[in-house]
């Protein structure tokens, strides 16, 4: 009975050092999902700024270039377990305000 209960602690023990250093995220994904949040808020800002500088209302296609700029950078956060959110800033677009949604890192484990 004794030799069960070791065996079953030692498992555990080795189960969650594994599953610990398995699951944190490295100091290479955490610079990459840096990277990739500061490149995605550049574009960002310069889809904005060529929405605001045409001479035609391009507001949908400013936004829908908005969301695929976003995407595969949260896709990639979620893949590495961290979280990335969005602030809302208004700009002038085309005489509308535009809620544009730039990224910024929450956690990182």
């Amino acid at each position: 009975m004794k030799k069960l209960v070791c065996v079953l602690l030692a498992v555990m023990m080795i189960m969650t050092v594994a599953c610990a250093s398995a699951c944190s995220v490295s100091s290479i994904q955490k610079a990459t999902l840096k990277g990739m949040v500061n490149t995605a808020n550049a574009a960002i800002r310069a889809a904005v700024r060529t929405a605001q500088l045409t001479p035609y209302d391009d507001v949908a296609l400013m936004l829908a270039t908005v969301d695929g700029i976003i995407r595969p950078v949260k896709a990639y956060a979620a893949k590495i377990g961290a979280q990335v959110g969005c602030t809302y800033t208004a700009y002038e677009v085309d005489g509308r305000t535009v809620m544009v949604d730039p990224l910024y890192v929450i956690n990182i484990n």
